[in-house]
């Protein structure tokens, strides 16, 4: 029977390659995602940069107002 350190350990290397598929899938996919979206369905270049920008501009203002929020109430890990 295994010990529980030794299923832990499993456990830990099987997320660690979940993870790294996981980003490695991500990696492939994003820059493949604005070909597809022109040239499969037809999506014109112009909403397609609009749509990424937006989703750039997004993720940046959550990021800033995550950094704020996290210095003002002095605790990372709930954000």
């Amino acid at each position: 029977m295994n010990s529980p350190k030794t299923t832990r350990n499993h456990n830990v290397l099987a997320l660690g390659f979940v993870s790294f598929f996981t980003d490695l899938a991500s990696s492939m996919v994003v820059p493949v995602l604005p070909l597809f979206l022109v040239l499969v369905l037809d999506e014109e270049v112009e909403k397609v940069g609009l749509v990424l920008g937006i989703a750039t501009l997004v993720s940046y203002a959550l990021r800033f107002v995550g950094g704020a929020l996290s210095d003002r109430l002095d605790a990372n890990k709930p954000l």
